[in-house]
């Protein structure tokens, strides 16, 4: 700048080659500049830290309920159903509202030991095709009515529809943790259904249930923090355990425990002295015993036969009445 605080010719045409976008060279100030890629969005929120660990014990455990619900859905509407079971999901709670149609038959159900809460959905075309089947449907009859509310025969339905879904629940659970799922309320809107909070992280599995030719998809919702205490029962060693029962090898220990040797104890009567009577106690001191005269014959405890006692080719003997452990 001059010094009386103007600027020079050469700065004004610098600022001016600035503006329209030329260098010094004459050149656009992009030219020669490796290009930019473009800039791809990133959705903060829907970062999820996804540990897929112990996904390989739920999704056995997922298959022991669609047997279980297979065998408990056909005794209760008298026809074969097919399930086919879904992705098993870990994504914000939020999310799986957003993917639920309304009207849908939710139910919320305690799962002690764990903390918190289940969400069990089953689809308004699922509530159609149980009460179809129950009542005498051919299956075929597509519903016309979606949309509308429950009546209050279909809510007496899904209760029996939902006591037997928890019945699967806990048998499919029983080889890794016993469970005790209780019916808390029901909705018809899965918003008001609020089992934790709208960022939460939840597991969620899908059955599509086909009842002839109707269909609609049960959805099982927990939350994250409810798997948290059990996180060591889920690792992914158990996947192999058979949670159900080695038959080869109970059959192998039935045949073997029968050559196990015991002891048979039987106690003729019994007497209470003090230690002062047994030290005073010598040699042709005679001993008085009123006992009965039946006894129990016990293993480790255990009463297992009622007998008599007395003797045999001079020796003391016990000669069973009848057996107290059964046949």
């Amino acid at each position: 700048m001059t010094t009386r605080g103007q600027l020079s010719q050469q700065e004004i045409d610098a600022l001016l080659a600035g503006a329209s976008g030329e260098n010094g060279f004459g050149q656009a100030s992009g030219e020669n500049r490796p290009a930019r890629s473009e800039a791809q969005p990133l959705d903060v929120a829907g970062l999820e830290h996804i540990t897929r660990g112990s996904l390989p014990t739920l999704e056995l455990v997922n298959e022991r309920f669609r047997k279980h619900l297979v065998e408990g859905l056909a005794k209760l509407t008298g026809r074969q159903p097919e399930i086919l079971p879904g992705e098993l999901k870990v994504q914000k709670y939020s999310a799986f509202v957003a993917q639920l149609a309304s009207p849908a038959h939710c139910s919320i159900l305690s799962i002690r030991p764990l903390r918190g809460q289940a969400l069990v959905v089953c689809e308004q075309a699922l509530v159609f095709a149980i009460v179809d089947a129950l009542f005498g449907g051919s299956g075929s009859l597509q519903p016309r009515w979606l949309g509308r509310d429950f009546s209050a025969m279909e809510q007496r339905v899904m209760q029996d529809l939902v006591a037997l879904i928890a019945d699967s629940c806990r048998l499919a659970w029983r080889g890794v943790l016993p469970l005790s799922l209780d019916l808390q309320r029901t909705e018809s809107q899965a918003q008001f259904a609020n089992i934790t909070g709208a960022g939460e992280r939840v597991l969620t599995s899908s059955f599509q249930i086909e009842i002839g030719e109707l269909a609609g998809a049960l959805h099982i919702c927990l939350t994250h923090a409810s798997l948290e205490p059990v996180r060591e029962l889920l690792r992914p060693g158990l996947q192999g355990d058979d949670l159900e029962g080695d038959q080869r090898w109970s059959a192998s220990l039935r045949r073997a425990v029968p050559a196990l040797e015991v002891t048979l104890d039987a106690r003729f009567a019994p007497l209470d002295a003090t230690v002062a009577q047994l030290l005073a106690m010598k040699v042709g001191d005679f001993i008085g015993l009123d006992g009965e005269r039946r006894v129990d014959a016990t293993v480790d405890g255990v009463p297992l036969f009622e007998c008599l006692y007395g003797t045999r080719n001079a020796k003391y003997a016990i000669r069973v009445v009848k057996s107290l452990g059964g046949p």
